[in-house]
Formats: C-alpha cells, sequence, structure tokens
C-alpha cells in the first residue's frame, strides 16, 4: 500500500537523478545558479529524451531502468570529460535553499494521500474505497 513514507523515497530518488542530469548542463549555461535550476533543468532533459524512446520501446520496469542509467552514465561522462574542472559557484544562500523547501511544502501537503479509517482519499473528488465483501464475484 502507498504510504508517505513511499513518496518521499520516490521523491529523493528523482530529485537527486534529476539534478545530477541537470548540473551537467546548468553549470555550462548559468554556473552561478547551477544548483538551484539543476533539478528543473533534469527533469525537462529526461522528458524530452525519454519520450521519443519510450514511443519506440514498450514501457516497462527493465525499459525505464535502463533508460535512466544510460542517461545518468552520460551525465557523468560529460561531468568528467568537460574541460571546466572548476567548483560550482553558488551564490545562493543556504537559507534562500530553506525557504524555497518550506515553500514547496505547502502544495505538496495539499496532494498527499489522506488515509481514513476505511478509504484513503487522493483529492476532493477522488478517493479509493475498498469493495464490500457482498459485491465481490
Amino acid at each position: 500500500m502507498a504510504s508517505t513514507l513511499h513518496a518521499a523515497i520516490g521523491a529523493a530518488v528523482a530529485l537527486l537523478f534529476w539534478t545530477s542530469l541537470g548540473v551537467t548542463i546548468t553549470r555550462r549555461v548559468v554556473p552561478a545558479l547551477a544548483l538551484p535550476m539543476a533539478p528543473l533543468v533534469g527533469w525537462a532533459v529526461h522528458g524530452a529524451i525519454a519520450l521519443p524512446i519510450f514511443f519506440v520501446l514498450p514501457l516497462s520496469a527493465m525499459h525505464v531502468t535502463t533508460v535512466a542509467g544510460v542517461m545518468l552514465v552520460a551525465a557523468v561522462a560529460i561531468w568528467l570529460a568537460s574541460a571546466r574542472a572548476d567548483e560550482i559557484a553558488s551564490r545562493v544562500s543556504p537559507w534562500a535553499y530553506a525557504m524555497a523547501a518550506l515553500l514547496a511544502l505547502a502544495p505538496t501537503a495539499a496532494i498527499l494521500p489522506k488515509v481514513s479509517s476505511d478509504a484513503v482519499y487522493l483529492g476532493p473528488r477522488f478517493s479509493i474505497m475498498p469493495r464490500s465483501r457482498s459485491s465481490r464475484i
């Protein structure tokens, strides 16, 4: 059964994956904002590359893992082969990251599943209700 912990683990893995893809690009384009922009750029690049691939390949766990692994290896190879070996100059203060994270929690709390005694409510219109014993065939 899905839980908040599973959603948090998935979000952390996605954040690390998309940041590692995005920082390869953003450190060349805007070095001062490389880390704050990296997850967004990584998500956009991953989506732009993966969408045409999954029109050809069937969407299975093996193919998704393979495509993600190839993209991650390519990002690391580009990172290591780049001529610029300088450190990313972060001009955004740490408190700005903390405030952005707190601000992002507001819409996140609105879409988290709400668990009651007999159901999981996903929002104002959707709910996953367990079937009653009499309706089973």
